[in-house]
């Protein structure tokens, strides 16, 4: 019995002192291109492209000093299987090797209840948040349309 005792303590330590040679496992890294934002009337569509290596995340929140309400947006179809119309969404999944396309009409990001109106070439801070990496601050410029 102390035999068996002894030997799990030496395989322990051994995988103790392997998982400090091994570390952590690395982050993924997030890289956000081209944002900006297209106003709708009072609503602003924010739209960008999510690229990811390292492994996959989800998208699960937006949060901008701009808007008293910021949310995940998709077409219906996008969403949860239906057809026509808009909706919210709760999680955006973000995989390796395919980029995740917010824009107008399909999965973007909503900005309601501005705090001032926005007018072209305005910059809006905003921070994504993901599962995994956490939080990633971006800022979007107000198209001309």
């Amino acid at each position: 019995m102390l035999k068996n005792i002894t030997m799990l303590k030496r395989i322990l330590i051994g995988v103790g002192l392997a998982m400090m040679f091994v570390g952590p496992a690395a982050a993924a890294k997030i890289n956000v291109t081209d944002p900006k934002i297209e106003m709708h009337g009072q609503v602003a569509s924010v739209e960008m492209v999510i690229n990811i290596e390292g492994g996959s995340d989800k998208l699960y929140a937006v949060k901008s000093k701009a808007a008293k309400k910021a949310m995940l947006g998709a077409a219906k179809g996008d969403a949860a299987g239906g057809h026509g119309g808009m909706g919210a969404a709760t999680v955006f999944m973000v995989m390796p090797g395919k980029p995740l396309v917010l824009e107008a009409g399909g999965k973007h990001l909503m900005l309601r209840h501005l705090k001032k109106e926005l007018k072209p070439g305005d910059t809006v801070k905003l921070t994504l948040f993901f599962e995994k990496s956490g939080p990633v601050k971006v800022k979007a410029k107000v198209s001309g349309h």
